[in-house]
């Protein structure tokens, strides 16, 4: 091929990893990208908007497949080149900001992602109105740190603007507007209104299926959040049924040691805990902490979080075994 021909391949080559990207399909989608990066990369240098942007797509990727660290380090570079290409508040250093903060909240770090995605709305509010599908992309992304942050109710009214504008952009069947019912449903039901939750999350998963069907990351998720708000609503064999089926998924699509799997593996432990069943828990939650200990590493909330309801589940055995032995002696007697 001619070195002429060479731009026009890697473009290409990005183009059928986005496709690819919406099938769920990570790894090949990862493959090609790295390509196109290499390619662009010995073509126009360190510097040029091009690298920035497949730097910035493959960034994506890797965050799918819970590589946050390795996200993070392409991200930083690709803003840091685009501010240097182009004006402070140009749309492509508003999605560099808005990726990388999507990485910082995976990486526990949510300040940072809050002050990345201020920036990125402001400059998007200001370039394109309140109606404009970017607009509503950092309205969620920013909902979902605030909701991180404990603000749930900045993070609600968000969300909800947000969902508006997709529906007038989109139309009721369109993945943008399940991801964000399945967004503003997360936000609901740290609210306590379940009923609401409930019903934004059977037509995010409804949505889902038609658009991607039963083996796509997006139902899985859909799947998981629907699971919490049935443990919630005390419908335990409904949540782990669910549950079920989005480990199975996310197993097929991440391997053993994804973030996602994490969360299904701890969601699960707790529809067990709440029916008293203490050793499927532990034994769920271990699963969990051990993927997260080598994902995210020790430090993480998330990693912390599941380390104390180990600590709790393994009091309840504790107790629960007391019980025993003290009602075995008893009988003995």
């Amino acid at each position: 091929m001619a070195w002429k021909d060479m731009p026009a391949k890697a473009i290409l080559q990005n183009n059928i990893a986005s496709a690819l990207e919406d099938m769920g399909n990570y790894l090949k989608a990862r493959d090609l990208l790295e390509l196109a990066l290499a390619s662009d990369l010995e073509i126009f240098g360190e510097k040029h908007p091009n690298v920035a942007r497949f730097r910035s797509n493959l960034a994506n990727i890797y965050c799918n497949l819970g590589l946050y660290a390795k996200a993070r380090d392409l991200l930083e570079l690709a803003l840091a080149s685009d501010l240097e290409s182009f004006d402070e508040k140009h749309p492509e250093v508003d999605i560099r900001r808005g990726n990388l903060a999507t990485v910082y909240g995976n990486l526990g770090e949510h300040a940072k992602a809050r002050d990345l995605l201020e920036q990125a709305l402001a400059s998007s509010l200001e370039s394109f109105g309140d109606k404009h599908p970017n607009v509503a992309a950092y309205h969620s992304n920013l909902a979902t740190v605030y909701c991180n942050l404990g603000e749930h109710a900045k993070a609600r009214d968000l969300l909800e603007l947000a969902l508006a504008s997709d529906l007038e952009s989109f139309g009721g069947k369109h993945p943008y507007v399940a991801r964000c019912r399945s967004n503003l449903a997360v936000v609901y039901r740290k609210l306590g209104e379940h009923a609401k939750a409930l019903d934004l999350l059977e037509l995010a998963l409804a949505s889902d299926l038609e658009s991607f069907g039963e083996k796509h990351p997006n139902v899985a998720r859909c799947r998981g959040n629907l699971a919490v708000v049935y443990g919630n609503l005390g419908e335990h064999a409904k949540a782990r049924s669910l549950l079920e089926l989005a480990l199975a998924s996310d197993l097929e699509s991440f391997g053993e040691k994804h973030p996602e799997v994490a969360t299904r593996y701890n969601n699960l432990a707790w529809v067990y805990s709440n029916q008293s069943q203490w050793q499927q828990a532990a034994e769920n939650f271990q699963k969990a902490y051990e993927i997260l200990v080598q994902t995210l590493g020790e430090a993480h909330p998330n990693t912390k979080e599941v380390l104390i309801s180990i600590d709790y589940v393994q009091a309840q055995l504790a107790k629960e075994k007391t019980w025993w032995g003290r009602l075995k002696r008893v009988f003995k007697k």
